[in-house]
């Protein structure tokens, strides 16, 4: 008996199971989640700029960010080859070149250089075959059918088996889909069920892609290999998904140590000392500091540290 085969688990769930709920692809919205949770995580920006972020700690589905380093570097393909911190950097870097209006922070950094560093990630390989990765990952953890609850990932263990039902199954039916008409079906909506169909079989064998695509190109001549095209981490971060953390630690003022803010004298408030340090450490190991300080200093009166409720 073939075990792989139960009510829970057979081929007509795996292929009806979608990533897409109302129209939305959840998957592809919870690698973004969990790429900046990772990028949040990194020691050289965490603690200036994300110290209330949760660290990745156990397997949660529904934050879609809780994973371990150790889980995903043994499974999320690329994970090991990009650079978190020095992305990290650049990103933060990026959203304080932004910022002018603050104490000049931003003429410390070499903004041309940041562009350039970040242009260069996002045209390059492992920027696709990351978004692969985590979608890949994510896409067995949250994916499932809701008929029976099973998730994809239960398919995942007899995975080449699978994918070699799946190869069958179309080759079985070649005969029917030629000479059924896709004319009046969206050429968009043809090309991103075949997507999702590919995905299924690139997690449970990748070796089986091309064989399940070239069976479906021979009556869907129109059709692509768009997974390993596609930007699942989007063309480019927004820089203004971050703005408020990075602009509440320069906004951060400082008063000398020795001084009681009740002292009836004007006292010296320094913004941003934190991030003054973090770009002439952190971006300075990446070439990013200009060798320009802030003009982060202020001051202050009794009445304007002191209120009466």
């Amino acid at each position: 008996m073939d075990t792989t085969e139960d009510r829970k688990l057979n081929l007509k769930n795996l292929l009806n199971m979608s990533a897409t709920f109302n129209s939305v692809d959840i998957v592809r919205l919870a690698v973004r989640h969990m790429f900046m949770g990772h990028i949040k995580s990194q020691p050289s920006v965490r603690n200036t700029f994300f110290k209330k972020h949760i660290l990745p700690g156990a397997t949660d589905r529904c934050r879609c960010v809780n994973y371990s380093n150790i889980i995903l570097t043994r499974e999320v393909e690329g994970f090991r080859e990009f650079d978190f911190d020095k992305f990290a950097v650049l990103y933060v870097c990026q959203v304080i070149c932004h910022l002018k209006k603050y104490f000049n922070f931003h003429e410390m950094i070499d903004e041309y250089l940041v562009e350039e560093e970040l242009s260069c990630i996002y045209s390059s390989p492992i920027w696709l075959k990351l978004g692969l990765g985590f979608y890949s990952f994510l896409y067995k953890e949250l994916v499932r059918d809701h008929t029976t609850g099973e998730y994809f990932k239960s398919y995942c263990s007899h995975g080449k088996l699978w994918a070699k039902k799946i190869a069958e199954k179309y080759q079985s039916e070649l005969t029917v889909l030629r000479n059924f008409s896709f004319a009046d079906t969206c050429p968009d909506v043809i090309q991103k069920n075949v997507n999702e169909l590919l995905i299924k079989v690139h997690i449970l064998d990748p070796t089986m892609v091309n064989t399940v695509y070239n069976l479906l190109h021979k009556v869907i001549p129109n059709i692509t290999t768009e997974i390993y095209k596609t930007r699942y981490l989007g063309d480019v971060m927004d820089w203004s998904m971050i703005r408020q953390e990075v602009e509440s630690a320069i906004l951060k003022s400082s008063l000398p140590s020795n001084v009681s803010r009740l002292s009836l004298d004007k006292l010296e408030h320094f913004h941003g000392i934190q991030v003054c340090e973090f770009i002439t450490n952190e971006a300075k190991e990446y070439g990013l500091w200009t060798g320009r300080h802030p003009k982060n200093l202020t001051t202050s009166e009794l009445k304007d540290r002191c209120s009466i409720s």
